[in-house]
Protein backbone atom coordinates (compact mmCIF):
# COMPACT_ATOMS: atom_id res chain seq x y z
CA UNK A 1 0.00 0.00 0.00
CA UNK A 2 1.32 3.45 -0.90
CA UNK A 3 0.52 6.59 1.01
CA UNK A 4 0.83 10.11 -0.34
CA UNK A 5 0.74 13.18 1.85
CA UNK A 6 -0.40 16.40 0.22
CA UNK A 7 0.40 19.61 2.02
CA UNK A 8 -1.41 22.92 1.39
CA UNK A 9 0.05 25.93 -0.35
CA UNK A 10 -0.45 29.67 -0.14
CA UNK A 11 -4.09 30.60 -0.52
CA UNK A 12 -5.35 27.81 1.74
CA UNK A 13 -4.61 29.68 4.96
CA UNK A 14 -7.49 30.60 7.27
CA UNK A 15 -7.73 32.14 10.71
CA UNK A 16 -8.04 29.29 13.20
CA UNK A 17 -5.93 26.85 11.21
CA UNK A 18 -4.13 24.31 13.36
CA UNK A 19 -5.91 25.32 16.58
CA UNK A 20 -8.05 22.19 16.88
CA UNK A 21 -5.01 20.05 16.12
CA UNK A 22 -2.97 21.78 18.84
CA UNK A 23 -5.83 21.50 21.32
CA UNK A 24 -6.26 17.78 20.69
CA UNK A 25 -2.69 16.52 20.25
CA UNK A 26 0.48 17.24 22.25
CA UNK A 27 2.83 16.60 19.27
CA UNK A 28 1.02 19.31 17.29
CA UNK A 29 1.07 21.69 20.24
CA UNK A 30 4.85 21.21 20.52
CA UNK A 31 5.32 22.10 16.84
CA UNK A 32 3.53 25.43 17.30
CA UNK A 33 5.55 26.16 20.44
CA UNK A 34 8.78 25.39 18.56
CA UNK A 35 7.78 27.63 15.65
CA UNK A 36 6.88 30.51 17.98
CA UNK A 37 10.23 30.12 19.76
CA UNK A 38 12.19 29.90 16.50
CA UNK A 39 10.55 33.05 15.16
CA UNK A 40 10.71 34.90 18.49
CA UNK A 41 7.13 35.77 17.70
CA UNK A 42 3.69 34.35 18.45
CA UNK A 43 2.84 33.21 14.92
CA UNK A 44 0.36 30.77 16.47
CA UNK A 45 -1.63 33.72 17.86
CA UNK A 46 -1.91 35.21 14.36
CA UNK A 47 -2.85 31.80 12.96
CA UNK A 48 -5.53 31.14 15.55
CA UNK A 49 -6.89 34.63 16.22
CA UNK A 50 -6.06 36.69 13.15
CA UNK A 51 -6.61 39.18 11.85
CA UNK A 52 -6.86 37.59 8.43
CA UNK A 53 -5.03 40.53 6.84
CA UNK A 54 -1.97 39.78 8.96
CA UNK A 55 -2.14 36.03 8.37
CA UNK A 56 -2.32 36.47 4.59
CA UNK A 57 0.97 38.35 4.45
CA UNK A 58 3.47 36.06 2.76
CA UNK A 59 5.92 36.39 5.65
CA UNK A 60 3.25 34.87 7.91
CA UNK A 61 1.42 32.57 5.51
CA UNK A 62 4.42 30.51 4.46
CA UNK A 63 5.69 29.57 7.93
CA UNK A 64 2.09 29.15 9.17
CA UNK A 65 1.25 26.62 6.46
CA UNK A 66 4.51 24.83 7.07
CA UNK A 67 3.80 24.70 10.80
CA UNK A 68 0.32 23.23 10.30
CA UNK A 69 1.66 20.68 7.82
CA UNK A 70 4.43 19.62 10.17
CA UNK A 71 2.01 19.49 13.12
CA UNK A 72 -0.31 17.19 11.14
CA UNK A 73 2.65 15.01 10.14
CA UNK A 74 3.86 14.75 13.74
CA UNK A 75 0.38 13.72 14.90
CA UNK A 76 0.14 11.16 12.12
CA UNK A 77 3.54 9.73 13.06
CA UNK A 78 2.65 9.58 16.77
CA UNK A 79 -0.71 7.95 16.15
CA UNK A 80 0.75 5.45 13.68
CA UNK A 81 3.42 4.47 16.20
CA UNK A 82 0.77 4.07 18.87
CA UNK A 83 -1.32 1.92 16.55
CA UNK A 84 1.74 -0.15 15.66
CA UNK A 85 2.51 -0.80 19.32
CA UNK A 86 -1.12 -1.64 20.04
CA UNK A 87 -1.52 -4.01 17.11
CA UNK A 88 2.01 -5.45 17.21
CA UNK A 89 1.56 -6.34 13.53
CA UNK A 90 4.31 -4.09 12.20
CA UNK A 91 2.20 -1.45 10.53
CA UNK A 92 4.44 0.28 8.02
CA UNK A 93 4.75 4.01 8.53
CA UNK A 94 5.63 5.94 5.41
CA UNK A 95 7.31 9.26 6.10
CA UNK A 96 8.20 12.23 3.97
CA UNK A 97 11.60 13.75 4.42
CA UNK A 98 9.58 16.76 5.55
CA UNK A 99 10.90 16.76 9.10
CA UNK A 100 14.50 17.22 7.97
CA UNK A 101 13.60 19.70 5.25
CA UNK A 102 11.33 21.68 7.54
CA UNK A 103 14.19 22.58 9.84
CA UNK A 104 16.11 23.93 6.87
CA UNK A 105 13.11 25.80 5.45
CA UNK A 106 12.05 27.30 8.77
CA UNK A 107 15.62 28.34 9.54
CA UNK A 108 15.93 29.95 6.12
CA UNK A 109 12.55 31.64 6.43
CA UNK A 110 13.34 32.97 9.90
CA UNK A 111 16.64 34.34 8.67
CA UNK A 112 15.05 36.02 5.65
CA UNK A 113 12.23 37.40 7.78
CA UNK A 114 14.66 38.93 10.28
CA UNK A 115 16.75 40.42 7.49
CA UNK A 116 13.65 42.06 5.94
CA UNK A 117 12.63 43.53 9.30
CA UNK A 118 16.15 44.75 10.10
CA UNK A 119 16.83 46.29 6.71
CA UNK A 120 13.54 48.11 6.40
CA UNK A 121 12.77 46.08 3.26
CA UNK A 122 9.30 45.04 4.29
CA UNK A 123 8.17 43.88 0.86
CA UNK A 124 4.92 44.44 -0.99
CA UNK A 125 2.65 42.84 1.57
CA UNK A 126 3.98 44.95 4.42
CA UNK A 127 3.96 48.11 2.32
CA UNK A 128 0.31 47.61 1.45
CA UNK A 129 -0.56 47.06 5.10
CA UNK A 130 1.22 50.25 6.17
CA UNK A 131 -0.75 52.43 3.72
Amino acid sequence: MSVALVFPGQGSQAVGMGKALADAFAPARRVFEEVDAALSDKLSAVMWNGPAETLTLTENTQPALLAVSLAALRVLEAEAQRAERASNQGIRVIRCDVAKSVAQVVTGDVSARRKRRGSGDVGEDQTERQQ
